[in-house]
């Protein structure tokens, strides 16, 4: 999600931020009341999640050069 802090101007030269919702994020990553979202916990999140990608990547890698009789 994209946006600007309220107290910031709006204007198309204002500095935009990045950032998530925590009441639309997993409960792992956010406070147990989801008003805001742990960032250590969230990092953890995002780790395991590339990490996930990752694997996901070199097993289709790997069935591509099977199919294709490369490698």
């Amino acid at each position: 999600m994209r946006y600007n802090l309220k107290s910031q101007d709006t204007s198309s030269l204002a500095k935009r931020h990045i950032g998530v919702i925590a009441e639309d994020s997993p409960d792992e990553i956010t406070t147990e009341d989801k008003s805001a979202i742990e960032i250590g916990s969230y990092l953890g999140f995002l780790l395991a999640a590339i990490k996930s990608q990752n694997e996901e990547i070199k097993a289709l890698k790997q069935q591509i050069d099977r199919l294709s009789g490369t490698r």
